[in-house]
């Protein structure tokens, strides 16, 4: 039912603010965030840039802000879907910064819907002027059979570019010793595979990734 999927996901974003489920780097990009409007596929949020997101220069961290739209995505994707859902393609486009306990607006909705691929684009504004400071959009797949099997028994898309994201974030984590988060992310599909059989990762996928610091 509808209101069983805006529950459900405004629960768990009430769990990951809490840090109940998750972990500590989305509690810290999300610290304050307020639900101001959910329905099934659209939320509005009211949110002030916490002083744990700043970069060097006092502005909200890009990567930070990436993570939230991420985040907020997911969010509203499952409000409307009611499944478990993962990135297959994700971007930010950054048009101006936003400073330290500077109020903003975000507005999530799912704007796309062909079966298991749901697209849902989330503006963030300033609240005083409604100037756009970020947009992001992002392609999620969602799976009612598993998290990692399609309905044809092949490894599913999804759950295979989440893979490729949390290997990247291991790989660069080992080399530069510091909390990242995604900023811009795509995988390319060349072939599909079964379940339960063996496979070496980069066959069947190409991942991009653009990483930010926090310092």
């Amino acid at each position: 039912m509808e209101n069983d999927s805006l529950q459900t996901s405004l629960a768990w974003l009430r769990d990951i603010l809490q840090g109940k489920i998750g972990h500590g780097l989305d509690a810290r990009v999300l610290q304050g965030l307020r639900v101001i409007h959910a329905e099934k596929g659209f939320m509005r949020f009211d949110f002030v840039v916490p002083k744990s997101v700043s970069d060097i220069d006092g502005n909200w961290n890009v990567g930070a802000l990436a993570s939230l739209v991420d985040l907020l995505g997911g969010v509203t994707i499952f409000s409307f879907a009611n499944r478990v859902v993962t990135s297959v393609d994700f971007s930010v486009s950054y048009y101006s910064t936003a400073k330290i306990q500077e109020h903003v607006l975000i507005e999530s909705k799912v704007s796309a819907n062909k079966g298991n691929l749901k697209h849902v684009v989330v503006e963030v504004k300033r609240k005083g002027n409604g100037e756009v400071i970020a947009v992001g959009k992002q392609w999620m797949a969602s799976n009612k059979l598993s998290v990692a099997q399609d309905v044809d028994g092949n490894w599913h898309v999804g759950a295979l570019a989440s893979l490729l994201d949390l290997i990247g974030i291991v790989t660069i984590y080992s080399f530069v010793n510091r909390v990242i988060s995604t900023v811009d992310f795509s995988a390319s599909y060349y072939s599909t595979t079964k379940i339960q059989v063996k496979t070496f990762l980069f066959t069947f996928g190409v991942i991009f990734l653009i990483f930010n610091f926090y310092s």
